[in-house]
């Protein structure tokens, strides 16, 4: 049976298709991208098949030249006049020329280069508002507003209407502490307005809906051997530290190490399982299981298939291995 290559509103065979890319490709005299519009696919997949057909690719030059002239019906001189009057003149950024022209923001970097065109620094490009180039106060006002104040730079960008990644440059420049993720978090989300939007957002996003049709396909996917052993494959599965040493002590010799989806309990996926003793042990690390509630639920659910748990944490194992011992053998007893 001939392989069919799919496309998302397309089907050809293998043979069928190579006719179409050297019609469209060498014939034709079409771009990677627009033979990619054609088939809905990006240009890079086209480039892919292309050289799996054994068709060449042709010289970026040339093809730049031929994209130029056919596409846009100008000569390279007179392309150059119009590139060099948007971005000196109208002030115009690369992705803005792009949209004009609607090719990718990289050929208009490459045009650039090209044409010998000097590329703005990131002032010139994103700062249209004078009154932020020409502050002299503008390391006093970025301290007060990001250190004393708390904002983040967002907000800060929209005070002063330029880009975000404007202000982090300058924030740089000044040697202003820059917030690490986790802190700028926590100051996004204690405002209430933020937290609304998101809500909102997230609403339309995730509706009620497609949450439970995916939750079933993924609870589907997860009941068979293939996928987990794929998704153990793909993840790199292997017993941690901690899981390590607590699986070497010989008061585990009647458990198997099943953290690497080799057994499935509800949503849930055991660290050691004695399957004939119905008993699992589970080892936590505080920083990872640090909801008490989700660690009672697990129990529940795996009372619910008929299994003893016990929770060794990282903490009672640090501290006294011996208890730790002790306890896993008082639960073996059981």
């Amino acid at each position: 049976m001939a392989r069919l290559i799919k496309f998302t509103n397309h089907q050809f065979e293998k043979e069928e298709f190579k006719e179409i890319l050297l019609k469209l490709y060498v014939q034709e005299n079409k771009t990677t991208y627009e033979i990619g519009e054609k088939f809905n696919v990006g240009s890079t997949a086209i480039s892919a098949w292309l050289k799996k057909f054994g068709i060449p690719i042709k010289i970026r030059k040339n093809y730049e030249n031929l994209y130029q002239i056919e596409k846009f019906d100008l000569t390279i001189e007179e392309l150059e006049k119009k590139v060099r009057k948007w971005y000196l003149e109208e002030d115009l950024n690369a992705v803005e020329i792009a949209k004009k022209m609607n090719v990718n923001p990289r050929t208009v970097g490459r045009w650039f280069k090209k044409f010998g065109i000097s590329v703005k620094g990131y002032r010139q490009v994103h700062l249209k508002n004078k009154k932020y180039l020409e502050n002299e106060n503008l390391e006093k006002d970025l301290r007060r507003l990001y250190l004393d104040e708390q904002k983040p730079m967002v907000e800060i960008g929209e005070l002063y209407d330029v880009d975000f990644s404007v202000i982090g440059k300058d924030l740089r420049k000044f040697k202003i502490p820059i917030r690490n993720c986790s802190e700028r978090g926590k100051i996004v989300w204690e405002d209430e307005g933020y937290i609304k939007r998101q809500k909102e957002s997230h609403k339309k996003a995730w509706s009620l809906k497609l949450r439970k049709r995916q939750s079933s396909t993924h609870i589907k996917l997860w009941k068979d051997p293939k996928h987990r052993a794929k998704m153990k494959k793909a993840w790199g599965v292997t017993p941690n530290v901690f899981e390590w040493l607590v699986g070497s002590l010989p008061e585990m010799k009647n458990y198997e190490f099943t953290g690497d989806f080799a057994k499935r309990l509800g949503n849930y996926h055991p660290d050691f399982t004695w399957e004939e003793g119905k008993k699992i042990i589970e080892t936590n690390g505080e920083r990872w299981h640090d909801d008490p509630k989700r660690e009672k639920r697990k129990i529940k659910i795996f009372e619910s298939f008929g299994y003893d748990t016990l929770m060794i944490w990282w903490k009672e194992w640090k501290n006294d291995i011996e208890s730790v011992k002790q306890k896993i053998k008082k639960f073996n007893e059981k």
